[in-house]
């Protein structure tokens, strides 16, 4: 019964707070597995590693704001003991270039489930980058907010990350 209460709660938030910028709608996942909140149409696609990605993006150019989910199932649930490691991975797949700088780094919870989030300054494009992973199942999901470091406090990218909420699958 809590579990229901708290999404109507948070379906309710969305609605007072979210759809009333033009433009936003909640997305959910082909297999229902998770909803957020999100500008636009969503592009939804799978990438040539195994990950899924939806993503939407609002502005343009240095004041471009990004909006990613992307996720990936493995064959198994994810064993505590590699809960690290893959979150690690999250992170670390963040600077392939050297571009990004670690400005934060701390445990959290998602929707209930323990994660970890980081804050990274893109010194390419002058943005900061919000990134949170956790494990639920055999899934791995992370979900990114990136603004233009001048509007990285916006309430849109808040909005945004706070409405990433993970549904129970069938058998997962």
């Amino acid at each position: 019964m809590q579990q229901i209460s708290g999404r109507v709660f948070v379906v309710g938030f969305m609605l007072l707070v979210g759809c009333g910028r033009s433009g936003w709608g909640i997305y959910t996942a082909p297999d229902g597995a998770f909803t957020v909140l999100m500008p636009g149409t969503p592009k939804v696609k799978e990438e040539a590693d195994g990950w899924h990605l939806v993503s939407s993006h609002q502005g343009s150019g240095r004041d471009l704001f990004s909006f990613l989910v992307r996720y990936r199932d493995f064959p198994a649930p994810v064993p505590q003991a590699q809960f690290k490691q893959l979150t690690d991975s999250v992170r670390d797949s963040q600077d392939p270039d050297d571009e990004f700088r670690l400005l934060n780094e701390k445990a959290i919870t998602l929707d209930g489930h323990p994660g970890m989030e980081w804050q990274f300054a893109d010194l390419r494009f002058d943005h900061v980058r919000t990134v949170r992973a956790c494990a639920v199942g055999n899934r791995l999901y992370s979900v990114t907010a990136s603004a233009p470091k001048h509007r990285a406090s916006d309430p849109q990218v808040q909005q945004f990350l706070d409405s990433f909420r993970i549904s129970p699958r069938p058998g997962g």
